[in-house]
This record gives structure tokens, sequence and C-alpha cells, in this order.
């Protein structure tokens, strides 16, 4: 008996899944990473994920942690010296127990909270009128008039 050739339907299920994820995928998408923005230009109301961050997203996010790393160091002195009190309870919890504590519960929410944010800031936010990146920006302004006010109680 002969045996007839295989069409290519049966062909291409006899190959491997290449929807299967596995160690490989998760390396290749490392490094091989292919979304940067929208596919299609009428998806700008959207909310979708990338896998390329422009530098824009990238440098808020690194302004935001160092300006968080120097509010904790600016509370910690205004709380020694007496001319402040924390108004956060959880953060003033953190304090009282240890200040290597505090630093790093606070350093922790923000990058969690940053990680959250940077992931899905393509994503409309309260009905569609607002972009969760707009909270990126919200936040940046928000630390910076925070460290300009710390720097007027330090009279710095």
């Amino acid at each position: 008996m002969s045996r007839q050739p295989e069409s290519l339907e049966q062909q291409s299920r006899n190959k491997k899944d290449r929807r299967k994820h596995g160690f490989k995928s998760f390396l290749h998408s490392l490094f091989m990473r292919r979304r940067k923005g929208m596919r299609r230009g009428n998806d700008h109301k959207t909310s979708h994920y990338v896998d390329i961050h422009d530098q824009t997203t990238v440098w808020i996010t690194i302004s935001i942690i160092i300006l968080s790393c120097a509010d904790s160091f600016f509370t910690l002195i205004l709380l020694q010296q007496g001319r402040a009190v924390e108004a956060n309870p959880v953060m003033k919890i953190l304090i009282e127990s240890d200040t290597t504590l505090f630093v790093a519960g606070k350093a922790a929410l923000t990058i969690l909270c940053l990680l959250f944010l940077v992931a899905h800031k393509n994503f409309w936010i309260f009905n569609s009128l607002i972009r969760t990146r707009s909270v990126l920006f919200a936040a940046l302004i928000g630390y910076i008039v925070l460290i300009n006010y710390e720097l007027v109680l330090l009279n710095i």
C-alpha cells in the first residue's frame, strides 16, 4: 500500500503550535519587542498595551522615583526638626516603627504604583475622559510642588 501525500492542512497541524508560550517566548519578548503604539490610526480611543515605552514616559517615571526618594529624605529631616507632621497614617506608623522601613516602604509603594501606571499608560479612565498617562504627569507635577514646599520649610 502506498502512502498518500499529506495535505497542506495536515502538514501545518503537525508543526509545533507557535502560540504556545514558554521560556523561549518569554526571553524573546524581553529582547525582541514589537509594539510601540497602536496598530491602526483609528485605535487612538481604545485602550492598549505596548512593549516599548517612549523616552518621555521613562524619564517621567525615573524623575518620580528620584523625587519620591528626596521626599522621604526631606520628610525625615523635617520630622526630626519638628517642623512637620506626617499626614499619611500608614507612613506615620512606618516612621514610628523604623525609619529604614519607612524609606523602603515608600519606595516600594511608589515603584509598584508606577509599574501599574506605566503598564496601563494607554488606557482610558473615567469613561474615556482621561488617559492614564496624564496621571503620570500629574504625579510628577505633584512631587515637584511637594519638594518645593519642603525646601521652603527647610529654608533652603
